[in-house]
């Protein structure tokens, strides 16, 4: 179970005048709308809610601390790391292959499997627990096949398009059964839910309860940008030194940031956290990276997407959109995101 606000707060705390200022700043913009940069035309709109439960499934840490990022060269010749060379390229493996994108291959995929859906055109694999994604593969494809369903859809129409409902049993809570999504800040449900959204025209009947699907890039952009804050010296001391977190801790931090995202969406009034998740990721994920964060403006080898470098233009910021209220920017020992071992995020 999440700990309890008042004991998070203990831990780390919701910084509401930050947030403000950050809200300030984004209303001078409009923001672009949440969406993919490369469309997946080799995947029928009808197949997108498999695919996308079965990949959201296995995108946790892409680019894990201390270890190899996922990439490579897709068939197009395009080099992508992360969740986008894992998009792309299981895309084209479901192009090759449509059995794959089903409830019975699912069920029975192993941990060879998983390297060879993601080797690049060059044959080299660089996913990192192939077993343990596969493990969750595998139980979604069992409980799918257990429970008759043949689609993600399905998943959809069963609770009558509610996020949080008891009767229907709402989207969150079927969700919930499949280890993969049962993550208690809800991290692959919330962003599930919105590339559905975003993607097939999914429309929920409430709305409000659609939140950010917070990662470990938003993680350490909020730290440094100081919508919150870690209050026990213990944890910060564990974070700045690389310790595991308990779960507890990686719960508190990264409820926290939901929070400071549902936070400044409420102060805008016109723009919704997963719309935000979509700005504030590109933007700490491109911008403020671990070691080489662009404090001081971006060259020409930033990945930031062309919509979001656009509708910030017009502001006369010299160096990073954030920088002028960032109390990291231009620090040395700036904080990065927690280290906690999961397949939460």
């Amino acid at each position: 179970m999440p700990m309890s606000f008042a004991k998070r707060q203990t831990v780390v705390a919701l910084m509401p005048e930050q947030c403000r200022r950050v809200a300030e700043m984004l209303a001078q913009v409009l923001i672009p709308l949440p969406d993919e940069d490369t469309p997946l035309d080799s995947v029928a709109p009808a197949e997108l809610p498999n695919f996308y439960l079965s990949i959201v499934a296995i995108c946790h840490q892409t680019s894990p601390l201390g270890q190899r990022r996922l990439e490579g060269r897709t068939r197009d010749r395009r080099r992508l790391f992360g969740w986008d060379y894992l998009r792309c390229r299981w895309a084209e493996r479901v192009a090759d292959n449509p059995a794959l994108n089903t409830p019975a291959t699912w069920a029975g995929l192993e941990s060879a499997d998983i390297e060879r859906i993601l080797q690049d055109e060059s044959g080299e694999s660089t996913i990192s627990d192939a077993a343990g994604r596969a493990s969750l593969l595998q139980d979604i494809g069992q409980q799918m096949l257990r429970t008759r369903l043949s689609s993600a859809r399905e998943i959809f129409d069963q609770s009558q398009g509610r996020l949080i409902s008891s009767s229907p049993l709402g989207l969150f809570a079927r969700l919930e059964t499949l280890r993969a999504y049962s993550d208690p800040v809800r991290k692959k449900s919330c962003f599930f839910l919105e590339l559905m959204r975003g993607q097939c025209g999914w429309s929920y009947a409430d709305p409000s309860n659609l939140g950010s699907p917070v990662d470990y890039h938003e993680v350490r952009g909020h730290l440094r940008l100081g919508t919150v804050a870690i209050v026990d010296s213990t944890l910060e001391t564990k974070v700045r030194s690389g310790q595991q977190t308990t779960d507890e801790e990686d719960q508190a931090i990264r409820g926290a940031v939901y929070e400071a995202i549902g936070e400044i969406s409420r102060l805008l009034g016109s723009t919704d956290p997963a719309t935000l998740h979509y700005l504030f990721w590109n933007f700490f994920r491109q911008c403020c990276g671990r070691e080489i964060p662009h404090c001081g403006g971006c060259d020409e080898s930033c990945g930031l997407p062309t919509r979001y470098r656009n509708a910030f233009k017009h502001l006369s910021t010299a160096g990073c959109l954030f920088r002028p209220i960032c109390p990291s920017a231009g620090r040395a020992n700036k904080l990065t995101e927690h280290f906690h071992r999961t397949d939460f995020y």
